[in-house]
């Protein structure tokens, strides 16, 4: 069975059959679409009462702070036993009002250790230009108490402050590990209700407290902490129902799409048989054009030796004679392009297109093919010259190469009217080698320049324009520069005519 008419079949029986599961799946995945948004809004209620919790015991060590930092001595030594006796505080410091600091001291000789370990584990929060108190609330108040996150070494650390009496401001430094764990000893240490997994992680993504076991197939839902803990965040794993759900198909779905299959498949079974049928007489077609090209190509062969032979047999005064040979010799040359493009187009349509490649003298080739050409144009009143810069040999196929250009000028020959100059000059970079071949003819107007590589495509179709062609020259070059890794193009040059380019690649 050819490719080409049983994709289109398998198409038709095909998409109507995709287009019905289709709008199958599409139920099924809205309705699964609504059972995972249930679970979604499951998920954030169960988040929502962990921050709840979680809330709850943060406001219950703000007021266990607070309480420890309301004090009416600020002398240094009732600064220092608050570091000492108070188990979530670590260290304290003193603003005045104004923001500078009253304890630690300022001068380093007053500093115990740990107050100069604790100004150089907070000396970018300083840095920074932060004020604690300072900010507003919504009403244009100045807060009595706040926290305050910096992060040194590997973490987050945190600053609880308070307001005092007299409008100084006194911050305590609470270990994270102490905070997280007035956090975590509210959480439960079990599974809660249809929760398969809670997890809390750092800002780092490291996991500091885990209960309930989440299952191999779940859904994830995730939420930040209460401040201060805004970095930290609470996960929530519960099962995927959906995903664990079995197959949505049921038997009068399959049923009716196999029916459906059915029908289709055997109203492309008969257009099968119908297109094969029409595709084996155009076959029968192509193999007997093919066939009578191949035998006409030997006994052309014949002639235009034997005509060329006899032309070299002529005596010195016989003109006439001479001249009928080379009208002769010159069709028989039209007439093996003529059968060279036919059998090239049938190659390629068969895919059998295949280059012969050996390195290549192409400035002897193209002389050649000037030689060649330059009668025929000439009477045609073209004059043909050639520029060929070309230095080194080129890795390609010299048949090929002389069918493309013999094609751009025969083309010239039929289409450029008569007169004028017709250029073929080759050059040479690193990488490429470009012939070109360019005529003062009427041109090629820009909306075909690219419609004119179509086989059988030709501008004009009207049979009193005088000009003669199959229209797959063109279309034959082009396919035959890409099996060789170039191209053809064609381009609009300065003035008139018509420019055609053909790029070979230099391995």
């Amino acid at each position: 069975m050819k490719s080409s008419i049983v994709l289109p079949l398998l198409l038709l029986v095909a998409l109507p059959l995709a287009g019905l599961a289709w709008l199958g799946a599409r139920m099924v995945d809205g309705e699964r679409a609504r059972v995972r948004e249930g679970l979604s809004q499951v998920m954030e209620e169960r988040l929502a009462e962990m921050n709840n919790v979680i809330s709850q015991a943060i406001q219950a060590t703000e007021r266990e702070l607070t309480q420890a930092l309301t004090i009416t001595d600020e002398s240094t030594d009732s600064l220092r036993e608050i570091s000492r006796s108070q188990r979530l505080i670590q260290q304290v410091v003193l603003f005045a009002a104004d923001g500078l600091r009253r304890h630690p001291s300022m001068k380093a000789e007053e500093q115990s250790n740990e107050e100069a370990a604790f100004l150089e584990r907070t000396a970018s929060l300083w840095q920074s230009g932060v004020r604690l108190g300072s900010t507003f609330n919504e009403n244009g108040s100045s807060p009595d108490q706040g926290w305050q996150a910096w992060f040194h070494g590997n973490g987050p650390h945190y600053l609880y402050w308070h307001r005092l009496v007299s409008g100084n401001v006194l911050a305590a430094e609470v270990p994270t590990a102490s905070l997280l764990a007035e956090v975590i000893a509210k959480l439960p240490a079990s599974q809660i209700s249809d929760a398969s997994g809670f997890q809390l992680t750092d800002p780092q993504g490291t996991s500091w407290y885990e209960w309930g076991t989440p299952p191999t197939q779940s859904l994830t839902k995730r939420a930040p902490l209460p401040a201060p803990l805004s970095a930290w965040t609470m996960s929530v794993q519960m099962a995927d129902v959906v995903g664990q759900s079995a197959s949505p198909w049921n038997l009068q779905l399959v049923l009716g799409l196999a029916t459906a299959a059915i029908v289709m498949g055997l109203i492309a079974w008969h257009l099968y048989r119908e297109s094969s049928r029409e595709m084996r007489l155009a076959g029968q077609r192509v193999s007997f054009v093919n066939q009578v090209s191949h035998e006409l190509k030997t006994p052309l062969t014949n002639i235009s030796l034997y005509a060329e032979l006899a032309e070299q047999r002529l005596p010195e005064d016989a003109s006439a004679a001479r001249e009928y040979l080379q009208v002769v010799t010159t069709e028989s040359a039209r007439l093996s392009r003529l059968i060279s493009n036919v059998l090239t187009f049938s190659k390629h349509q068969r895919g059998s297109l295949q280059p012969r490649l050996a390195e290549v003298n192409l400035q002897e080739l193209l002389s050649g093919i000037v030689e060649q050409f330059r009668p025929v144009l000439a009477a045609k009143e073209h004059r043909l010259n050639a520029d060929l810069s070309i230095t080194r040999t080129v890795r390609t196929d010299a048949d090929m190469v002389g069918q493309i250009v013999g094609n751009l000028l025969s083309n010239v020959e039929k289409y450029a009217g008569s007169g004028g100059e017709v250029i073929l000059c080759a050059k040479q970079s690193p990488t490429a080698t470009f012939i070109s071949v360019r005529d003062h003819g009427p041109g090629i107007p820009p909306a075909h320049q690219e419609r004119i590589f179509e086989a059988f495509y030709r501008v004009s179709d009207n049979l009193s324009d005088g000009h003669s062609g199959t229209g797959l020259g063109l279309s034959i070059a082009r396919d035959l520069a890409r099996s060789l890794g170039g191209d053809l193009r064609c381009e609009t040059p300065p003035g008139t005519g018509a420019l055609f380019i053909l790029t070979l690649p230099n391995p």
